[in-house]
Formats: C-alpha cells, sequence, structure tokens
C-alpha cells in the first residue's frame, strides 16, 4: 500500500472512529499520530528559490520553509521529491 492510499483510509477511519475509545483511550489521538506521521511519507517537490546576488538558485522544504538538499527535510522529516518535472 502507498502512503497516500493509507493517509485516505487513515483519514476515513479518524472520521468513522471519532469517538470510539478503546481500553478507556480514545482512538481519535493515536489516529491523528499516524496521520501525522503517514503524511510526512507523502513526497512532495522542494520550492524553488532563484538566488539573490550570487544566481544561484535554492531548494526548501515546502512544508517547513528550512533549506532542503536530501531526500528527507533535515528540518521537519518530510519526504522530499527531487524527481525531474514532467
Amino acid at each position: 500500500m502507498k502512503p497516500e492510499e493509507a493517509l485516505d483510509v487513515l483519514k476515513r477511519m479518524r472520521v468513522a472512529l471519532a469517538t470510539s475509545r478503546v481500553d478507556g483511550i480514545r482512538v481519535l489521538e493515536p489516529l491523528n499520530v499516524a496521520i501525522a506521521a503517514t503524511e510526512k511519507q507523502v513526497a512532495k517537490k522542494p520550492t524553488v528559490s532563484e538566488g539573490g546576488d550570487d544566481g544561484e538558485h535554492y531548494d526548501y522544504c515546502p512544508i517547513c520553509d528550512k533549506s532542503a538538499t536530501d531526500n528527507y527535510c533535515g528540518n521537519c522529516g518530510h519526504k522530499l521529491d527531487w524527481g525531474s518535472e514532467e
């Protein structure tokens, strides 16, 4: 199952189980944690900013807007999609 598919299922579960409890614990809280973790696995393209005086371009995480150079943002942990434009 792809992260996008899992995210869709988790969000539907959150709606269906909003008032449910398991062993006295609200199901909504762990579902929200699972959704947040899964959302980070759905790759997003970095934001590209053209450089100022030096003319270089810089890549930024589209979630937290911090400088990004790896497959995952070093600040927020979100997965980044470095694939070429289609």
